[in-house]
């Protein structure tokens, strides 16, 4: 699982490795590296939403947005 905090009052997220390094090059290359995202399956949002992320999270495990 990674930990994603969301916005500025860091709101805990979790989602699956795989499906999230599967959606986005971006966060594969941050969680399979020597970065410290990497190192500890955290990574910070700061600048969206819980909303927004939510929408993400959706569309990453279900491959659409309702």
């Amino acid at each position: 699982l990674v930990t994603f905090y969301i916005g500025p009052a860091k709101k805990k997220a979790l989602v699956h490795k795989n499906i999230v390094c599967q959606a986005s090059p971006v966060l594969d290359d941050a969680h399979n590296s020597s970065f410290i995202e990497g190192q500890t399956q955290v990574y910070e949002l700061a600048d969206t939403t819980a909303t927004a992320f939510a929408l993400f999270a959706q569309w990453i495990y279900s491959g659409k947005i309702e």
